[in-house]
C-alpha cells in the first residue's frame, strides 16, 4: 500500500530498506514513493516548534490585552482632584468703600460639608507701607459652601489693588486645605462733591485735614488729632492699621528693685477692632512697627517688663528714666470661667509712656 507524505516538513523512512526520502520545503505536490514498501511518517522539529510558537503568541496577546484593560479601568478609577476658584470679583472690577458685593466662587470634588474661608491682601500698585499691617486680612471663617457671600467693605481698606483668597478645609485645625486666588481688582472711594484737595491729599470739602501725629487726613469730630505731642518722637507717626483716640494723663506701675514703682505720663488707646478670627493678624504687625522704629532710635527692650495671656501681651522699652508700654488686650465673645475663650473677639491696642520717678 503506498503512503504519501502531505507537508513539506514531513520525511518518510522505508521499514525494510530503511531509505529515507525529504520533501524540498514549500513543495506541497505528493511525493511518488517506490511501491510494495511499508514506510513510516516522521514530522521534524520545525513543526513543533511553529506550534510552540504560536502558543507563546497567544499567551502574549492575552497578557497584552489584559494589561491594557487593567490599565484603562485603573485610570477610569482614579481620583478625581479637587479644585476652587472665585468667579467674582473679576479683573477690572472697582467696588467703592462702603458698598456691598456677592463673592462668588465655583468648587469641584469637594465635600459639601467643607468650610470656605476668605482673605484679602493688597498688592502693587500703589507702593505698600513697608511697616505695619494697615487691615486684618481676614474677611470670613468657617462659611458652609454655598458658593457666594455678601461683603460689605469697611473704610479700613485704603485706595488701591487687591486680591482675595480662599480656602476650603475639612476643620479647624487646618490641614491640607484647597486654596486659590482672586483676579486682582479696585477699591475706591466714592467720589465725592468738591473734591479739592490740600497738600497731603486729604479732601478739604469732605472736612478732611491732615494729622501730623496720626499721620494721615481724618475728621476731628470723628477722630482725634493731637496737636501737642506728649509722646516721644520716636512713637510717631501712630500706627496706621487703626483708628487712634486722644492722649491722656495716665498712671502705670512696674516691677522695679523687687518692689512695684508707679509711673505717671501718658496714654493713647486705640478704637477696638471688633468681630476678629485671628489676633495675631491684628497684634503682630503692631508689636513689630514700634519694635523697629524704637530699636531704631536707641530705645532697649526691657525683659523684666514682658507680659502676656490670652488675648493680650506687654512689652516694655526704656531709654534713661522713660519708660514706653507696647501692648494690647482682647475681650473675647464665647467661653470664659470654666470654658476655653474663642474669637470672634475684640482687640485694644495701646501706648503708655512714662517717666520713672
Amino acid at each position: 500500500m503506498e503512503r504519501i507524505a502531505r507537508h513539506p516538513t514531513e520525511f518518510i523512512t522505508p521499514l525494510r530498506a530503511r531509505n529515507t526520502y525529504t520533501r524540498p520545503r514549500g513543495f506541497f505536490c505528493p511525493l511518488p514513493l517506490p511501491p510494495k514498501m511499508d514506510y513510516t511518517i516522521h514530522m521534524t522539529s520545525s513543526f513543533k516548534t511553529l506550534s510552540f510558537r504560536l502558543v507563546v503568541a497567544l499567551i502574549g496577546a492575552v497578557i497584552v490585552v489584559g494589561g491594557g484593560f487593567y490599565l484603562w479601568k485603573t485610570r477610569n478609577q482614579s481620583p478625581a482632584v479637587p479644585e476652587i476658584a472665585i468667579a467674582s470679583p473679576q479683573t477690572g472690577d472697582n467696588w467703592t468703600i462702603g458698598s456691598t458685593h456677592a463673592i462668588a466662587w465655583t468648587t469641584k470634588n469637594i465635600p459639601e460639608e467643607n468650610k470656605i474661608s476668605l482673605t484679602i491682601r493688597r498688592i502693587p500698585p500703589p507702593p505698600l507701607q513697608t511697616e505695619g499691617q494697615e487691615f486684618d486680612p481676614i474677611l470670613f471663617t468657617n462659611l458652609a459652601n454655598t458658593g457666594t457671600v455678601d461683603w460689605t467693605i469697611a473704610d479700613q481698606y485704603p485706595t488701591g489693588t487687591y486680591v482675595l483668597g480662599i480656602s476650603s478645609y475639612a476643620s479647624v485645625p487646618v490641614t491640607n486645605p484647597i486654596s486659590a486666588q482672586s483676579a486682582p481688582f479696585e477699591i475706591t472711594r466714592e467720589p465725592l462733591i468738591g473734591g479739592d484737595k490740600d497738600a497731603h491729599g486729604c479732601l478739604v470739602a469732605a472736612g478732611y485735614s491732615w494729622c501730623q501725629s496720626k499721620n494721615k487726613c481724618l475728621r476731628v469730630w470723628e477722630e482725634n488729632c493731637p496737636v501737642v505731642q506728649h509722646f516721644p518722637s520716636a512713637v510717631y507717626p501712630l500706627y496706621s492699621g487703626v483708628s487712634w483716640g486722644a492722649e491722656e494723663t495716665a498712671t502705670d506701675t512696674i516691677p522695679l528693685a523687687g518692689t512695684q514703682a508707679t509711673l505717671t505720663g501718658y496714654r493713647i488707646t486705640s478704637k477696638a477692632i471688633q468681630n476678629i478670627t485671628n489676633i495675631a493678624a491684628v497684634s503682630t504687625p503692631f508689636e513689630t512697627y514700634y519694635r523697629q522704629k524704637l530699636q531704631a532710635a536707641g530705645w532697649t527692650i526691657n525683659k523684666m517688663l514682658e507680659a502676656g495671656g490670652p488675648g493680650s501681651s506687654i512689652s516694655g522699652y526704656t531709654k534713661g528714666s522713660d519708660y514706653l508700654i507696647i501692648s494690647y488686650a482682647t475681650v473675647f465673645h464665647a467661653g470664659g470661667v470654666n470654658e476655653p475663650v474663642q474669637c470672634p473677639c475684640d482687640t485694644t491696642l495701646s501706648i503708655f509712656y512714662g517717666t520713672r520717678p
